[in-house]
């Protein structure tokens, strides 16, 4: 129940949850035949468990309520809701696929059931074992080759007087036929690709090219690309460092093959290898001047600043960061132990550069975030530019319990300073009680 006499279980507005089995002909079943997706039949009866969700405003028949079902892995197949059309009820169906593996393959939202249902009777289907039609053909006596039949679109199979086919027990007659409109449905789909490794390799949204990504031996993930990055030859590469923290992100480049051919996540992920194949060549990145106070050594090495969008440092301040930017313990006039700076807050965050928008290409321009911590690892003080050729800096004072009683925000901008004072109260529980502001400048 909820709070309120109306919302308690047993009243009439509460959520009911039963659960059953599907019936034989309730589930399609989309099966994978390589990476193409076929559907011939339907879940078999009792094979899938069925958990029934009625909301607070059900009251009859299927609105207001979702089926789930998931099969004997656990894994959910299809989420069905329904909505009221005029003055029917439709069914409202996302169906996900998996592989062998358990691996999520394919996710067919509404739009694309409904186009595949108003389409045929089948999506991505292999022709193997079908005699395909490919104009208009007609049957007027029992074949003994085929005993299935593809009818691509455009075409059709005429049975005329005198056909006969008898069905027995492991025989049958089935035709199916090529009408969806597989551009339409293409678009309305989600699709997952996974390399040996079951790591994620290409993943496809509706209305969207496949992004691409690429992987290194350790198993970090240092390259993608969408369709738009495709058409200018540009890749997202993340370097990491030594314990596989990601460090920089830039934009790279990389040299096309012969014909001037864009080389696609496999050409990358050779790359990739044949750089770490050289033992010389190190897999992390270290503190050093080549690449915005990284040393550039990790692949790929063909980048320069003007390419970099992210950086983040980590563990110490040994990093060129704007001078501004420095540790003021006297923001709040706090004695010497209180606003004592840790010099190596190992594993934590101490810094971010962000590449701006507006950035000249020559010279590019970025946003500074730097982090200070007390001996008991907690921010006492953080420094950041902000878009008005200023900087913001707040710097925290906490109690015993470990809670911030006291901040002050300084806000530089545009010539001007602002300071907000804030300080909070809490009671014996540690819950926020009382929250007092002041303003200066």
């Amino acid at each position: 129940g909820a709070p309120g006499s109306a919302w308690q279980v047993n009243g009439k507005n509460k959520v009911q949850i039963d659960y059953a089995t599907n019936h034989g002909t309730e589930v399609l079943l989309f099966e994978l035949n390589g990476d193409k997706l076929e559907q011939t039949k339907h879940y078999s009866a009792n094979q899938l468990y069925k958990t029934i969700t009625k909301d607070e405003n059900y009251t009859s028949g299927n609105l207001h309520s979702t089926e789930e079902f998931k099969d004997k892995l656990g894994q959910v197949v299809l989420k069905r809701s329904y909505v009221k059309v005029s003055t029917s009820i439709k069914k409202v169906d996302t169906y996900y696929v998996y592989d062998d593996y358990g691996l999520l393959r394919y996710v067919l939202p509404p739009k694309a059931v409904e186009t595949y249902l108003n389409g045929g009777s089948t999506a991505y289907t292999s022709t193997s074992g079908y005699k395909v039609i490919e104009s208009n053909e007609s049957l007027s006596a029992a074949e003994t080759d085929a005993d299935k039949y593809f009818v691509k679109q455009n075409a059709s199979l005429t049975l005329k007087p005198g056909y006969h086919f008898k069905a027995s027990s492991t025989q049958s007659l089935l035709i199916k036929s090529e009408q969806v409109n597989m551009d339409e449905f293409n678009e309305l789909i989600y699709v997952y690709k996974y390399d040996g490794r079951k790591r994620m390799i290409e993943k496809k949204l509706p209305g969207a090219l496949p992004v691409y990504m690429v992987y290194d031996n350790r198993d970090r993930l240092v390259a993608t690309q969408d369709g738009n990055q495709r058409a200018q030859n540009k890749w997202l590469v993340t370097k990491y460092d030594h314990l596989n923290r990601p460090v920089l992100t830039a934009l790279y480049s990389p040299t096309l093959k012969s014909g001037n051919v864009k080389k696609n996540g496999e050409d990358l992920k050779t790359d990739v290898d044949a750089f770490y194949a050289v033992s010389s060549n190190p897999m992390f990145e270290c503190r050093g001047s080549g690449l915005k106070s990284y040393n550039n050594k990790s692949f790929p090495t063909g980048i320069s600043d003007t390419d970099v969008l992210t950086a983040t440092y980590y563990d110490d301040y040994t990093f060129d960061h704007c001078p501004q930017s420095a540790y003021n313990p006297n923001q709040l006039a706090l004695s010497a132990l209180e606003t004592a700076l840790l010099p190596l807050p190992k594993g934590q965050v101490t810094g971010t550069w962000v590449k701006t928008l507006n950035a000249d290409s020559g010279k590019p321009g970025g946003l500074w975030t730097v982090n200070f911590y007390d001996k008991k690892y907690r921010v006492v003080q953080t420094y950041s530019d902000n878009y008005l050729n200023g900087y913001d800096r707040i710097t925290n004072q906490y109690d015993f319990v470990g809670k911030v009683d006291r901040s002050i925000h300084e806000h530089v901008a545009l010539g001007k300073t602002i300071v907000e004072n804030k300080w909070m109260k809490y009671d014996h529980a540690g819950r926020l009680t009382k929250v007092e502001l002041a303003y200066s400048g």
